[in-house]
């Protein structure tokens, strides 16, 4: 297309023009140069398309380059969970929580899985999402809430993770079920287990029942611990006296004679008493009769 104009500027290869109509558009220059004010005739000058096409086939690689790298990013595992009730399931989480794949362990297992969708869920959605299924097909009951079962979730990670299980404590609170977390990883990362963005220690997703038990023993503990008061022990020796005691005990095994001619023995526990009996003859012999004993003594007196 021609167009012709009063030369405005003039650009490379080619010359701003206005033409009557008031139209700016660039025409190209022919051989010799147009000057500015003068009235030039030339072909109109179309934009190179091959720019635009560069430009659109690199954003275009752009773009498929970072959704590559996006879906690698994504379907790459980095945390690996194992949740087991009596049917034991194994999911797999990308760096964002999400579960990009899944699979039983045991026949148990693939029977909750068929009636639910984990893909693309968030790891605290899977987790809830189990245990409601679980007790829905009646693994978790009465019977096993009373035998104090636990639920093991071992999570094991590549990467410093922080998963929020808020959805997942609720539901084990309710239904006063036991839960024992193992975080752990193979290259010293953390993992932080966070309920409504704080984080919390696993025991404490045991039922509250199990809380005030143990608080109750720790309180127990601590009085058994109290100290109890010194008694004062007075060290002062005793002075022995079983000599007396025994001099005591000889003076009353002996016996006495009392007016009547008898014996008579202090000591109580002693049975064996005697009766003496005295019988004086013309010669001035005496004679001492033990009746129990059944001796007679001959004794000479001065009568």
């Amino acid at each position: 297309m021609v167009k012709t104009g009063i030369v405005m500027c003039i650009m490379n290869k080619k010359a701003g023009i206005m033409t009557s109509s008031g139209e700016f558009v660039y025409i190209k220059i022919s051989k010799v140069l147009p000057n500015i004010g003068e009235i030039h005739t030339g072909e109109l000058y179309k934009k190179s398309l091959f720019l635009y096409k560069y430009a659109i086939t690199a954003a275009l690689l752009m773009f498929v380059l970072i959704s590559s790298v996006s879906a690698y990013a994504y379907y790459t595992p980095v945390t690996t969970i194992v949740l087991s009730i009596n049917p034991t399931v194994s999911f797999k989480a990308n760096r964002w929580n999400k579960i990009i794949s899944f699979k039983a362990l045991n026949p148990d297992g693939s029977l909750i899985l068929s009636n639910i969708k984990l893909k693309n869920k968030s790891i605290d959605d899977g987790l809830q999402l189990l245990v409601t299924e679980a007790k829905k097909e009646n693994f978790i009951n009465d019977k096993y809430v009373s035998d104090k079962k636990i639920i093991s979730v071992d999570i094991i990670s590549i990467k410093d993770k922080s998963i929020d299980i808020s959805k997942f404590k609720n539901i084990i609170d309710t239904n006063n079920l036991n839960v024992k977390i193992n975080a752990s990883s193979g290259n010293k990362k953390n993992i932080d287990i966070t309920v409504n963005n704080k984080k919390i220690v696993t025991s404490n997703l045991s039922p509250k029942s199990k809380k005030k038990e143990t608080i109750n023993k720790k309180s127990n503990t601590k009085k058994d611990i109290i100290k109890k008061p010194l008694v004062k022990i007075n060290t002062n020796k005793i002075e022995d006296k079983s000599h007396e005691i025994k001099k005591e005990s000889k003076n009353s095994d002996k016996p006495t004679i009392n007016k009547d001619g008898k014996s008579e023995n202090k000591n109580p526990n002693n049975n064996s008493l005697s009766t003496i009996k005295k019988i004086y003859t013309s010669d001035g012999i005496k004679n001492v009769q033990d009746t129990d004993m059944g001796t007679i003594k001959r004794v000479k007196t001065n009568k």
